[in-house]
């Protein structure tokens, strides 16, 4: 709070080196805030090590994920499970089966020939997709940190809506909207935000183990 810099370079590599960013788009997305957060390569390739070091069970999923997808469309007809996620090509897409059971989708999912930054030549995952560049429909490279974002945000999402369900359900609390990863409900003047968070903060039998925490407030309107 007192570094406000500090505080939005860590804020970055926490959301984006989760996912596999490398140190290049990691120095430019601290350059691209305002004000500018202007660090040097040292810098930035100090903070994905560091970062890869602190979470390495994350760096590990991000690898034992896309070996899972890649070997679900090597071995069609298979299902592949790596963690707690189960990987299988039906027709012509490869899915990714969450905890919750609902599925992702990969369309015209194959294995490439690609070559690394670094010079190394790499089997990778490519599918079929909308381009977030050109806007159009194209093949996609995935790879691990990539997948895992997919995967991450969908079960946040499944989190979000069976929180909503329970809302509704219960009675005292009208759910109205969503708002990222805020739920926002009408409800009696009075009514104890603890019971709100108790309905909030419930862990689906398919997500035990799941850590999950709320910070509520209520208020004659919705604000930011």
């Amino acid at each position: 709070v007192d570094h406000l810099m500090e505080r939005g370079m860590g804020k970055i590599a926490i959301l984006g080196l989760g996912y596999q960013m490398g140190w290049v788009k990691f120095q430019a997305t601290c350059a691209a805030q305002t004000p500018p957060i202007v660090i040097d390569d040292e810098m930035a390739q100090q903070v994905v090590i560091a970062y890869r070091e602190k979470y390495a069970t994350i760096k590990q999923l991000w690898y034992d994920q896309e070996d899972a997808a890649i070997a679900a469309v090597r071995h069609k007809g298979q299902v592949i499970t790596s963690g707690r996620v189960a990987w299988a090509v039906v027709g012509r897409f490869l899915y990714a089966t969450l905890p919750s059971g609902r599925r992702l989708a990969y369309p015209d999912a194959r294995i490439d020939a690609r070559t690394t930054p670094w010079g190394a030549e790499k089997a990778s995952l490519t599918y079929m997709g909308v381009s977030g560049f050109s806007h159009k429909w194209q093949r996609q490279h995935a790879y691990g940190g990539m997948i895992v974002e997919n995967e991450t945000q969908a079960v946040a999402r499944d989190l979000m809506a069976a929180a909503l369900v329970r809302l509704a359900r219960d009675g005292r609390f009208l759910p109205t909207l969503s708002v990222h990863d805020e739920a926002v409900c009408e409800g009696v003047p009075g009514l104890p935000l603890s019971a709100f968070d108790a309905l909030i903060t419930a862990v689906p039998i398919w997500g035990t183990g799941i850590p999950i925490a709320c910070d509520s407030w209520c208020g004659p309107r919705y604000h930011k």
